[in-house]
């Protein structure tokens, strides 16, 4: 990109449009775009202006102007469109988002602003005004005819105030003319200012003059080739071909010119480019993916046709030069690869471990990627040097060097080479099948244009449309690509792409959506997506040329589109490391990537894979070693963690003065680290033998600390096993479950009156496997005070001839305590209180001594409970019942036998709850009740011969 000013009379209307962005969208602290340094991490802004030198509404055109932003930040902007004699439209303020393709059709457009779109405004050009960094807005004008199947592309020229890309010079050729074909020259001021020209055409050897041309404030002339050389007195069949050359007098160029050929009866349509003289530092043009004969199958242009390649080329001296075109094509079946040079056709996904030491690595791909001789990728075939005579303009058909090639081929390059200085040669290439209803036109960049090493470009797919970036690396070294697919609001990021030395791969967007592949964010194209956009970079100084080919089979039409956005490669600004956290069991390993991000001269950002540019290395390896034999290989060895560090030295920014040499200003080492934790288990609490106590409100459950640890994160599944064996022996066991988070202490309470010793067991299932870990403790019991518990004897019997009476019962039962110190089980605590008995040995259990079924040792709530039956209070009211009983049968002996009183009955039901009265009938217990019937049979009298009087006595000495 040239660096000089521009003309002092900027047009009023430019400063209003510019004024009216910057009031909508002010950018404090600009300045305009100088030739120092350009690319960091903040690019300097300024003032924009696009040209568009042509749009028509007529004649059955329609014109799209397909904008794609190659900003990271939203664009506001706005449009001037002029109609052919310069009248002006301004638009109201637009907006697109970073990546996004905008299409803005100029017929509904014109419309929307009220202007005559079948007069004043139906053809004409447009401007295009925005504050941004170097290039954050790219485009193209696609006019199209389809019922003609004509369609042409219109290239923007950048004409930003303090600087323009304009060229004082404008020389373009045309080709192809014969019967019903004309070229048609559309010539555009872009200045307010009223300009000269002078035109030249240069046909059969010798160049001539025309009349100047006289331009008004951005007037838009149309010129046909075909009047022009009438002017001559020659004709379209003595000159099908030639150059037109427009010389600007004063010293701010501002005119803009762009080109057609069109045929109304076969539907023929190219489109003639008019090359910036300041982009042309070699004696070489490259042109990508032009198809051949009959393409293959899997070609983009499969079952358009057959081929013939044409190469325009026009000699601007006034001495014969010899050219010689080289053909280069793909070589087996990795020609749409996306990964690399003969990789596969769609993205690998990454696989994260863990993965055992001895198994398949499932990124085997990836880790070693295919690395084939460049010979092997893409043939060459050079045809004989040709001679192009002095200001001669020559179309060389290749219809008789097709059959030299290997075909069928998918498409070829083409090459081009002149003998002259730079410059002094233009050329174009297209492809036009035999029916000639459809022409490929494939832009012609020269080898050190670093603006084509850059795109900005729309794509769209639907039934009849396919869209195919082609990519060719011009140079003798591989080349990497950045490259961000844009649909719907979502980026898709290709992080591998890289071309071998002169090959050519093309991307077929509709199998890159339909693969449904994510990228390493874990993003897709969404499936349904039908328009998008393409930002791509170079990211090494290398040359490389690429364009969006849009095919509209059933239209047959072709479009191209070469918007670029950076004249360098994009510098390196960051290192990810990929996974940035892992977890493996030992004996397994993980595959470690270091991504790239990468910025351009707009400060948009890609992300490439630098793994194997990258080193790596372990901060304890003892933990994790970092394989020598796959450097980016971490083997797990024993639990722990460790920092895996990858390094890598990048350049950060290209100086872009001058264009075709990119020279890096600084180069930097960057590093990215991962935690990877080997993963193993262990149990922190409780510690092996721990006793907890029981307490609360109720003293029938602990509390306990519990604690699994791992260097992994994850679940660890509880399940507790509860024993607990007494002297009778009479054993109990229970077991619950319950979960933690791995590394969080929780405080868990044990289930209800559950208690003794606890067998552990965590269990988590961490980077895909089992650990297990156990451990032994204790819960037992705990000093219940004695208000609680006499609290709670009261309340259990509460209608008695003698309310407290149960409190009486624990303390001969059981001396008041639920339970006693003891060493039982490898551990001394609070045990369930036994009956110590020698014949007995714990036959008994607890505060009110109820049998011992070990279901309420350790829980004195069921223990003294009215209301299971295996509480003291419940078995106290059935002895009642039992006592009541037996007082009948006595009556229905001794008729004259009065009831008993309820202190009485207590008092026989208390024999009962002994335990010492045996079991029988009503007359075999009879001789222990402490009431039994006097000897008349009238009357109760107490029985002090009873084994268990002395029982009952205590007892009723003893409530509280």
């Amino acid at each position: 990109m040239r660096r000089k000013a521009v003309h002092s009379g900027t047009l009023i209307i430019v400063a209003l449009a510019l004024s009216s962005l910057l009031l909508l969208n002010p950018y404090p602290g600009t300045k305009a775009q100088t030739t120092t340094d350009c690319c960091g991490t903040n690019p300097p802004t300024a003032p924009r202006e696009m040209v568009f030198p042509y749009y028509s509404l007529a004649d059955g055109y329609n014109s799209t102007l397909m904008l794609v932003s190659s900003s990271p930040k939203p664009l506001n902007f706005i449009m001037a469109i002029h109609g052919l004699n310069g009248q002006t439209e301004i638009s109201n303020s637009m907006s697109i988002q970073p990546g996004e393709k905008l299409a803005v059709g100029m017929g509904s457009l014109l419309t929307s602003l009220g202007a005559d779109v079948t007069g004043t405004f139906l053809q004409g050009s447009v401007s295009v005004y925005l504050e941004g960094t170097i290039m954050p807005l790219a485009g193209q004008m696609t006019v199209e005819n389809p019922a003609r199947h004509w369609v042409h592309q219109v290239d923007m020229v950048e004409n930003d105030p303090g600087r323009s890309d304009i060229p004082a010079v404008l020389s373009g050729e045309w080709w192809g003319l014969s019967g019903g074909r004309d070229a048609t020259i559309m010539v555009t001021n872009a200045s307010g200012n009223t300009v000269t020209a002078d035109v030249f055409l240069a046909f059969a050897g010798k160049e001539h003059k025309l009349d100047p041309l006289v331009f008004n404030g951005n007037q838009t002339k149309l010129l046909s080739v075909a009047e022009m050389l009438g002017n001559l007195n020659a004709s379209v069949s003595e000159a099908p071909e030639g150059r037109i050359t427009i010389i600007q007098r004063g010293p701010n160029p501002s005119l803009v010119a762009q080109g057609r050929v069109t045929d109304p009866v076969t539907g023929f349509s190219t489109t003639l480019e008019f090359p910036d003289p300041a982009r042309q530092h070699a004696s070489a043009l490259h042109a990508s993916g032009v198809p051949i004969g009959t393409p293959t199958a899997d070609s983009p242009f499969a079952g358009d046709g057959y081929f013939t390649p044409h190469v325009i080329a026009s000699n601007l001296t006034d001495k014969p030069q010899p050219v010689t075109i080289t053909l280069e094509y793909p070589e087996g079946a990795g020609w749409r690869s996306v990964e690399g040079p003969g990789g596969s056709t769609i993205p690998l996904a990454y696989v994260t471990g863990p993965f055992k030491k001895d198994a398949k690595d499932p990124n085997d791909a990836i880790t070693h990627p295919p690395n084939p001789d460049p010979v092997t990728l893409t043939g060459r075939y050079a045809l004989a040097p040709l001679t192009v005579g002095a200001n001669s303009t020559v179309d060389f058909s290749l219809a008789a060097v097709v059959n030299q090639l290997p075909l069928p081929l998918p498409y070829v390059s083409v090459r081009i080479q002149y003998s002259g200085t730079p410059g002094s040669v233009i050329a174009q290439v297209s492809s036009v099948d035999e029916n000639q209803d459809l022409v490929v036109d494939a832009h012609t960049a020269n080898e050190l244009d670093g603006w084509a090493g850059s795109g900005a470009n729309p794509w769209h797919v639907d039934s009849q449309t396919d869209s195919v970036l082609f990519l060719t690396d011009e140079g003798d070294q591989p080349a990497r690509i950045g490259l961000d697919v844009t649909a719907s609001g979502a980026h898709y990021y290709l992080i591998r792409f890289k071309l071998a030395a002169h090959e050519t791969r093309a991307i077929d967007f509709r199998a890159l959506r339909d693969s449904q592949v994510p990228d390493f964010k874990g993003n897709r194209i969404p499936a349904g997506a039908s328009d998008g956009s393409v930002n791509w970079v170079r990211l090494d100084d290398a040359p490389v040329e690429g364009r969006m080919m849009v095919i509209q089979k059933q239209q047959g039409m072709a479009e191209s589109y070469d918007c670029a956005s950076c004249p360098c490669p994009a510098g390196f600004s960051a290192l990810n490391a990929m996974p940035d956290l892992f977890s493996l069991p030992p004996g397994y390993y993980d595959d470690i990537f270091d991504t790239g991000l990468f910025s351009d001269c707009n400060g948009y950002q890609f992300y490439v894979d630098v793994t194997y540019s990258a080193t790596f290395g372990s901060s304890n390896t003892s933990v994790i070693k970092m394989d020598s034999s796959v450097h980016n290989r971490a083997d797990a060895l024993a639990p722990g963690s460790a920092t895996i560090t990858g390094s890598f030295e990048a350049c950060t920014f290209y100086d872009t003065n001058p264009d075709f040499n990119c020279p890096c200003e600084q180069w930097r080492i960057f590093t990215a680290s991962s935690t990877g934790n080997v993963c193993g288990l262990s149990i922190s609490s409780p510690t092996s033998g721990q006793v907890f106590s029981m307490g609360g409100g109720n003293y029938n459950q602990a509390t306990v600390s519990l604690e699994a640890t791992s260097a992994c994160t994850g679940t660890a599944n509880w399940t507790l096993n509860f024993t607990y064996t007494s002297r009778l022996p009479a054993t109990f066991t229970g077991s619950t479950t319950t979960s933690t988070t791995i590394n969080q202490s929780t405080n868990y309470t044990t289930p209800v009156g559950e208690g003794g010793q606890v067998t552990a067991q965590a269990q988590a299932t961490l980077a895909g496997q089992s650990f297990t870990k156990s451990i032994t403790f204790y819960v037992l019991g705990a000093a219940i005070p004695y208000s609680t518990i006499t609290s709670r004897l009261y309340s259990l019997y509460t209608t008695g001839a003698t309310p407290h009476l149960l409190t009486g019962i624990a303390e001969v039962e059981s001396s008041y305590h639920q339970f006693v110190q003891a060493y039982m089980m490898g551990a001394t605590g609070d045990w369930p209180n036994g009956d110590n008995a020698a014949s007995l040995l714990d036959a008994y259990v607890g505060l009110m001594m109820v049998p011992n079924g070990m279901t309420q040792g350790f829980d004195w709530i069921t223990d003294t409970s009215a209301t299971d039956q295996r509480g003291g209070a419940y078995i106290f009211n059935q002895k009642l019942s039992t006592a009541s009983t037996c007082m009948g049968v006595e009556q229905q002996s001794y008729p004259s036998l009065p009831l008993l009183s309820g202190s009485q009955l207590e008092e026989n039901a208390l024999v009962f709850y002994s335990g010492n009265s045996g079991t029988g009938t009503c007359s075999q217990v009879s001789p222990h009740l402490y009431w039994v019937p006097a000897s008349d049979g009238t009357s109760w009298v107490e029985n002090s011969s009873s084994p268990e009087y002395t029982y009952v006595n205590n007892v009723e000495n003893s409530i509280q």
